[in-house]
């Protein structure tokens, strides 16, 4: 119960005032709650709209059968995994662990090796969790404004994390969107942190490719673009 008042408030404390109708349609909605992964790791939870999200990137080391994910900090050895299904890896950004920014996933390691086919893929996410598909993206999306503004409403506000945050992000709904930056795929190199966040959708594209959602500091807005799948990105669960 602890853990969850010092999450509850640790929130709260990130709210940004807004209007009266706007705040009376927020807190409406809104419900805080956590959920622990297979490592002990805790994490704040919201409801927006008809949805429960994590509101902090996923840092898990294990899948939650117990199944170690396999470390790949080396930058050659991160070079050639393959664009594919099966070469699971995942590492913390510059190979230093951050309680702020969480892991970067390989789309293999994020699906547990499996593509998006069933309705929920659980994936690299805790049990009753997993990870979101293009359709629950742009459920939250349409649901926060759009995807000209949900970059802004999403965005963690101020400038801890994020370069010129104080003009763009309001986290209205405590998404706490974090730019974790990526690895990049050819040469294993980090890229973006501060700058840029992306998260892995569980939908693929072809054998090669899959989706993920990025927002950027000097946008308002959100992408989702396709990328090779040995990219390294962030993870957030969505709740079954």
């Amino acid at each position: 119960m602890k853990n969850k008042v010092f999450i509850c408030l640790l929130i709260m404390a990130t709210f940004i005032s807004c209007s009266k109708d706007e705040e009376e349609k927020i807190n409406e909605n809104l419900v805080i709650g956590s959920v622990t992964d297979i490592d002990g790791n805790v994490y704040p939870t919201v409801t927006i709209g008809d949805q429960n999200w994590m509101a902090q990137n996923l840092k898990v080391t294990h899948y939650a059968d117990g199944t170690s994910i396999p470390l790949v900090e080396d930058n050659n050895s991160w070079a050639i995994l393959g664009e594919n299904n099966s070469d699971k890896g995942y590492c913390f950004y510059n190979n230093e662990e951050s309680e702020e920014y969480g892991a970067l996933y390989t789309y293999a390691a994020a699906v547990n090796g499996e593509p998006f086919i069933l309705e929920n893929s659980q994936g690299v996410c805790p049990e009753g969790w997993h990870l979101p598909n293009n359709e629950e993206w742009i459920e939250l999306i349409n649901y926060v404004g759009g995807i000209d503004d949900a970059g802004r409403i999403l965005k963690e506000t101020g400038a801890a994390h994020w370069l010129k945050s104080s003009e763009t992000g309001d986290n209205a709904y405590y998404f706490n969107a974090l730019p974790g930056g990526n690895r990049y795929l050819y040469d294993g190199t980090f890229e973006r942190l501060g700058s840029v966040g992306y998260w892995w959708s569980s939908t693929q594209n072809t054998a090669l490719d899959a989706y993920a959602f990025s927002l950027h500091y000097s946008s308002e807005g959100i992408y989702y673009t396709l990328y090779g799948k040995s990219y390294g990105m962030s993870v957030r669960c969505i709740e079954d």
